[in-house]
Parts: C-alpha cells; sequence; structure tokens
C-alpha cells in the first residue's frame, strides 16, 4: 500500500437511532458524520493541528451501511473520497498542520 495514501472501510450502523430522525422513511448518513469518520481515519495516520474542511461535496445519498474510503494524503493535506457500492458518494479536502 501506499504510505501516502489510507484505504479502509466505514461501517455507520443501520440501528443507530439517528438514522430514524435524519430523512424518516428514507435514511441517510449526514454529512457531518462522512466529514468526521474522515477527520478520524486521518488522525488515526497523522497528528492534526487546525483541521480545517474544504469543498466537501456529497454525489448522492449514503445509506446506513459500509462504505469504502480512499483518502491521498500531502504533508498538509487529505483528498477524501467516499464509496458505496463502487459509486462515488463524497468527496472533500481536509487541511492541517503538523
Amino acid at each position: 500500500m501506499d504510505k501516502n495514501q489510507i484505504k479502509g472501510r466505514f461501517f455507520f450502523d443501520p440501528k443507530d437511532p439517528i438514522y430514524h430522525y435524519h430523512f424518516p422513511y428514507f435514511p441517510v448518513v449526514p454529512g457531518s458524520l462522512i466529514i468526521g469518520a474522515f477527520l478520524q481515519a486521518i488522525e488515526k495516520d497523522r497528528e492534526l493541528k487546525r483541521p480545517v474542511i474544504h469543498t466537501f461535496k456529497f454525489m448522492g445519498f449514503t445509506v446506513p451501511g459500509a462504505c469504502d474510503y480512499v483518502i491521498e494524503m500531502t504533508d498538509f493535506q487529505g483528498k477524501c473520497q467516499l464509496f458505496q457500492q463502487e459509486k462515488k458518494r463524497a468527496k472533500g479536502v481536509i487541511t492541517y498542520a503538523t
């Protein structure tokens, strides 16, 4: 695996009660949870100081369950991509000081 790339899988538990309130009858994962998951994934790899979230875009609804992710890392940013069933669902950039 490329040391400048982080790959993994997020699991957004469908049994979590938050989904009952976020779009009732059509549960979707809130963007804030997706961004928070990316922040945690980067923090496992690098110590973050002053993270700033840039240009996150959502290309479709992410339903609770498994999602694959890829983060391309540089010294000062992570370019994030989220996939569900091989379709890109979100992308964005998180910058930080080390």
